[in-house]
């Protein structure tokens, strides 16, 4: 029997074992943060709608924020704002325009491959104790590795239409990418890209809405919040990885 079809129907025996959860009872986004915690951490919000973080981002520097390409692409840059500073989304913090916003020409939106984007704002950030740059990952992603994420999204999963208006943090382990390809494989009948990693796969998760954000190893910028299926579900998440070559060499390059 094929390796990944082996892989993907243990996982499926998994499941059966050990039942299926209810999701709405679990913690999705972790507990509430400051940004003083992770003053690297930006919010995307749409001109009309400041009350609302449609997608995350990390500062690289004090003009350039990583984030994902499908946060990007979908919105001319006209209509979004980047925040930084801000625990709360009520809360002004530092806002500013998009000089260019650019993902990479191979960007796969059904596969989510090279899902990652790179913003640059018209005026730079003021560094401060809530606005602090990231630097790129140097750390070793191995299964069992610790990663917090970082986001404004859904925490409510139920309804999926609860936005945290307070920045939520939460800590999720990388696990084996073949054995999280293998049951998405099962799942989507899709492979993963080489350009994703995966962590999760329980309670603690990311959802819509943290799009963009950061996955955060030894206070490096290690992964970006890609997609998922049916969050806090036992799917884990999926991310871009920041170790990969051409992820690297895109984000150094821009």
């Amino acid at each position: 029997m094929n390796l990944r079809v082996l892989l993907a129907f243990l996982f499926l025996a998994l499941d059966c074992i050990l039942g299926h959860t209810n999701s709405q009872y679990r913690i999705v986004n972790g507990r509430p943060s400051t940004i003083a915690e992770s003053p690297y951490m930006v919010s995307l919000q749409h001109i009309t709608n400041t009350k609302e973080c449609f997608c995350g981002g990390a500062l690289i520097t004090d003009e350039r924020v990583v984030t994902a390409a499908h946060c990007v692409k979908k919105y001319e840059k006209i209509s979004v704002i980047v925040v930084a500073g801000l625990t709360h989304l009520t809360e002004p913090g530092q806002r500013r325009a998009i000089e260019f916003a650019i993902y990479p020409e191979n960007f796969d939106k059904p596969i989510k491959n090279m899902d990652v984007g790179v913003i640059k704002v018209c005026e730079p950030f003021v560094m401060g104790s809530f606005v602090k740059t990231i630097p790129l990952c140097e750390s070793k992603l191995k299964p069992g590795t610790k990663m917090q994420i970082n986001g404004w999204g859904v925490t409510d999963v139920k309804t999926m239409e609860s936005q945290a208006n307070t920045l939520q943090t939460a800590e999720v382990e990388i696990v084996n990418t073949r054995l999280c390809a293998a049951r998405y494989w099962l799942m989507r009948g899709q492979s993963l890209p080489k350009t994703n990693i995966c962590a999760g796969g329980g309670a603690t998760d990311a959802c819509n809405g943290d799009s963009g954000g950061p996955g955060v190893v030894n206070g490096q910028l290690c992964a970006i919040i890609s997609w998922g299926v049916k969050c806090g579900s036992r799917y884990p998440g999926v991310y871009t990885n920041v170790n990969n070559a051409e992820v690297r060499d895109f984000i150094n390059k821009t």
